[in-house]
């Protein structure tokens, strides 16, 4: 899920980093 990592790194979102 890479598109998971982006979101998380930049502040956990309801949407995984979508």
């Amino acid at each position: 899920m890479n598109i998971c990592i982006e979101g998380t790194k930049r502040k956990r979102t309801n949407e995984n980093g979508i």
